[in-house]
């Protein structure tokens, strides 16, 4: 079986553009988080503020979405995809670019329940943000530890590669579809759902707050 490169990750696009624009927004990325994550930690106050937790816990999380998935996709990219650290290796390296990823986007949606939390139900008690930092961290575990058996070292024409069994057999694409609607779902359509959904209620509500009000 003749199998190419493009027979394992799909179709190939222009290389060097993904590696500048990879290049550019790691550099930016890696600046933009170091510095908030200085102004959080070197704060006068003993205490970060409630809000100020998720604040951090999101500046790490894009940290780590940085240093792990951007900085190890630049250094696959320059490396022409080529693998040479062996399997296993290879299914965890997997496991934490997604997981960088998902838990970045989890955050968003907790720092937005924490928002509605504080103005739409001021009195009723919530969540710790601590707590929801770290339902966040545990919860971007779900979709990215399926990569442990999604992904696999693949030989092509003398070079190894870390590559999805999808693409490795044609009989898994129905599967594929299956399987990537579910992570796509879990990892982008209900986050964004949620933050729709919490926003707008918290905007209804201050206008609400604001059109209510008593006439003097």
């Amino acid at each position: 079986q003749n199998t190419t490169v493009e027979d394992v990750f799909g179709p190939q696009y222009a290389s060097t553009l993904r590696i500048a624009f990879i290049g550019v927004m790691l550099v930016l990325s890696l600046v933009g988080n170091v510095v908030v994550c200085c102004r959080l930690l070197t704060s006068r106050r003993r205490r970060l503020l409630k809000a100020q937790v998720l604040f951090l816990n999101l500046a790490l999380a894009d940290l780590l979405v940085t240093l792990v998935t951007m900085n190890s996709q630049l250094l696959w990219e320059i490396m022409a995809r080529e693998w040479i650290a062996g399997d296993i290796p290879c299914r965890l390296f997997k496991v934490l670019q997604t997981y960088a990823l998902v838990s970045s986007t989890y955050m968003l949606v907790a720092i937005a329940a924490d928002r509605h939390f504080a103005i739409c139900n001021p009195l009723a008690p919530a969540p710790k943000p601590r707590t929801l930092a770290a339902a966040c961290w545990m919860l971007s575990l779900a979709p990215s530890l399926p990569n442990l058996f999604v992904f696999r070292l693949v030989a092509v024409r003398d070079k190894h590669y870390c590559a999805s069994v999808f693409y490795i057999y044609p009989d898994y694409v129905p599967v594929r579809q299956v399987y990537m609607a579910i992570v796509f779902s879990a990892v982008f359509v209900l986050p964004l759902v949620a933050l729709v959904v919490l926003y707008a209620h918290v905007l209804f509500r201050m206008w609400r707050m604001t059109t209510c009000k008593p006439e003097p």
